[in-house]
C-alpha cells in the first residue's frame, strides 16, 4: 500500500484515505517516499528500533547516459538501501537490466513519472553499480529529474547526479570585472574530480593555469588571478571538470 501511495503522488495521492496516508507516514516528516518504504521493511525485519551503527557520508552517485531514444542510469553507492526516482515527464518503462534479482523495483503500469528500487531483504547497494533503463527516457530534461536515497535504517542519503545537460560545478562570480591588475573567482562543487580552471585569450590559447589538481565537494571555492603581466583586453576564465565546461568573460582595463 505505501508503494502505490508513493508511486501515485505520495502525500497528495488522491487513491488513498487520509487514515492510509497517515499510517505509510513512518517517518513522520509529512511525506510518502522511499524511505517509509525502507523503514516499514526494517519494522518487518524486527530492526525498528535498531540505530545507525555506521558513520555516513555516503553518497548515492547516478550517472545519466542517453542513447537509442532511452535514458541509462548507472547507480552506485556503499551504504544506500533504496532509491526513488522523479521524472518532469511520462515515460514508457523502467527495468533494471542487469539486476541480480536483489532488488526490487515497483512502478506503475502506465503513466510512469516515478519508480522505487528496495531490497525486500534491507540490503544495501554495497558498491554492486547496476542500471536502470528508461525506455522513452531520452526526452526527459536531466535538470529536472530528482532523486531520494535511504539508508537501511531509513536516514536520507544525499545524491550527486551527473550527466551532459547537469552541471556538478558552477563559477559563481568573479569579482571585480572589469580589473586592474586581480580578481576573485569564487566557484562551488558538487561532485569532487579532478578541475582544471585556467585563462583562455580571444584566440583560444590557454594562457595561464590557475588550478589543477584533485577537488572536494565544496560551496565557497576561492582563487585569484593577478593579470600584471596580461595586456588590456577580454579573456575566458575556464573550468574543466568530470568532463564539462563552464567559461566566464573576464576583462583586463589597464
Amino acid at each position: 500500500t505505501t508503494v502505490n501511495i508513493v508511486l501515485t503522488g505520495g502525500i497528495n495521492s488522491p487513491d488513498f484515505t487520509d487514515c492510509q496516508k497517515a499510517d505509510a507516514d513512518m517517518t513522520g516528516d509529512g511525506n510518502i517516499n522511499i524511505l517509509d518504504i525502507i523503514q516499514i521493511i526494517n519494522a518487518i525485519l524486527g530492526n525498528a528500533n535498531r540505530v545507525a551503527d555506521i558513520s555516513m557520508d555516503d553518497y548515492v552517485d547516478i550517472t545519466a547516459v542517453k542513447k537509442h531514444g532511452n535514458l541509462y542510469l548507472t547507480v552506485n553507492s556503499e551504504y544506500a538501501a533504496g532509491l526513488q526516482i522523479n521524472f518532469n515527464d511520462f515515460v514508457t518503462d523502467v527495468n533494471i537490466i542487469d539486476n541480480d534479482n536483489s532488488l526490487t523495483l515497483a512502478k506503475l503500469d502506465h503513466n510512469i513519472d516515478k519508480f522505487v528500487i528496495y531490497s525486500l531483504t534491507n540490503q544495501t547497494f554495497n558498491n554492486d553499480s547496476f542500471t536502470i533503463e528508461v525506455k522513452d527516457g531520452a526526452k526527459l530534461d536531466c535538470n529536472k529529474i530528482t532523486a531520494i536515497a535511504g539508508d537501511k535504517f531509513g536516514s536520507d542519503v544525499s545524491v550527486r547526479f551527473a550527466s551532459p545537460e547537469v552541471r556538478n560545478f558552477a563559477i559563481n562570480s568573479l569579482y571585480p570585472n572589469p580589473f586592474n591588475p586581480v580578481t576573485s573567482i569564487d566557484y562551488s562543487v558538487e561532485k569532487a574530480g579532478h578541475l582544471r580552471l585556467s585563462v583562455y585569450n580571444l584566440l583560444g590559447q590557454e594562457v595561464a593555469v590557475l588550478y589543477n589538481d584533485y577537488q572536494t565537494e565544496g560551496n565557497s571555492y576561492n582563487v585569484k588571478w593577478d593579470a600584471s603581466s596580461f595586456s588590456s583586453g577580454v579573456y575566458f576564465i575556464h573550468m574543466l571538470m568530470n568532463n564539462q565546461v563552464e567559461t566566464m568573460k573576464a576583462m583586463v582595463v589597464k
